[in-house]
């Protein structure tokens, strides 16, 4: 027996194209170029992540997210590690407001949302360092090239805290292979240890000083 999830809801972004909602099961999901954002198979992903870092008994005292949508990898960082700050940043009002709506985003204890384009945001976060920076900043099935430049790995160091992780999301697509690779080599000439690991459908790379 086959089981469909139901179309809530579908918006039209200036930054995402068409964003829809989508539940099955009680449970909703949000998806841009037939791409699931937030719910679903991201949960999974994103849980598998951060339960490696778990197993490092980290202490985490603070969390940036980059590209926080509806706010799944937000929700899991509050369930793990309750009394954590976590500032997310968004550049899209409607995966906000979507996020709000239908994963409880409003309600994720320590939560600062910040709306607005992370390539510019994060230069002025400084002095402020995190233990945990997450990066998920897809539009849809794209992953922005500024996001692979040493300059930007770098920046992303300069926030991080000694004995930090920073943990980038990636597509695993076979005609990306050689740029995900591109973009490991980039990290490894910034952070001193870089390891990359298939979790599901992704490529998750985990950085740290």
């Amino acid at each position: 027996m086959f089981f469909f999830p139901e179309l809530v809801e579908t918006k039209t972004s200036r930054f995402n194209g068409t964003i829809k909602v989508y539940k099955l099961f009680g449970h909703y999901s949000l998806s841009v170029d037939n791409l699931t954002q937030s719910g679903g198979l991201v949960k999974n992903i994103w849980h598998k992540a951060l339960k490696r870092i778990t197993n490092y008994k980290l202490q985490i005292t603070n969390c940036l997210i980059l590209g926080l949508g509806g706010g799944t990898s937000a929700d899991l960082v509050n369930k793990i590690w309750p009394n954590a700050r976590i500032t997310g940043i968004e550049i899209d009002p409607q995966m906000v407001k979507l996020g709000k709506k239908y994963f409880s985003l409003g309600n994720i204890s320590h939560l600062k949302i910040i709306t607005a384009d992370a390539f510019k945001r994060i230069y002025t976060l400084y002095p402020i360092r995190y233990s945990l920076i997450l990066v998920d900043l897809y539009h849809g099935k794209s992953f922005p090239r500024e996001a692979t430049t040493p300059i930007f790995s770098r920046h992303l160091k300069r926030l991080l805290k000694p004995k930090g992780t920073l943990i980038i999301n990636r597509l695993n697509y076979a005609h990306n292979e050689k740029d995900i690779n591109q973009h490991v080599t980039i990290l490894k000439k910034v952070f001193p240890h870089v390891t990359a690991h298939k979790i599901l459908s992704n490529i998750l790379v985990f950085c740290s000083l």
